[in-house]
């Protein structure tokens, strides 16, 4: 009886601290690795900003479209979730 009731709270807690502790995990490995390709195409707008001064309005990458945007201090990128990652001057 003992070793069920303990067995019994330990895949309790297993189930209360393990498995939403992995789901958050996994939901802040998808975001990190949506701003890494935020970066890669900022990185790209820049590449052919100094090689033929011409700024993309818009830009695919792996199945997802992103907007640039550019002013005088930043250039930002914006997925169609609204978020956005801007690189200063």
């Amino acid at each position: 009886m003992i070793e069920s009731i303990l067995s019994l709270s330990i895949c309790m807690s297993f189930c209360l601290f393990i498995i939403p502790v992995v789901v958050l995990l996994n939901v802040k490995a998808d975001e990190a690795e949506e701003r890494y390709r935020m970066y890669e195409v900022a990185y790209e707008q820049v590449k052919l900003i100094h090689s033929n001064h011409h700024v993309q309005t818009h830009s695919y990458k792996d199945g997802r479209e992103y907007t640039i945007e550019i002013n005088t201090s930043a250039l930002c990128i914006r997925n169609h979730e609204e978020k956005e990652v801007c690189i200063n001057q």
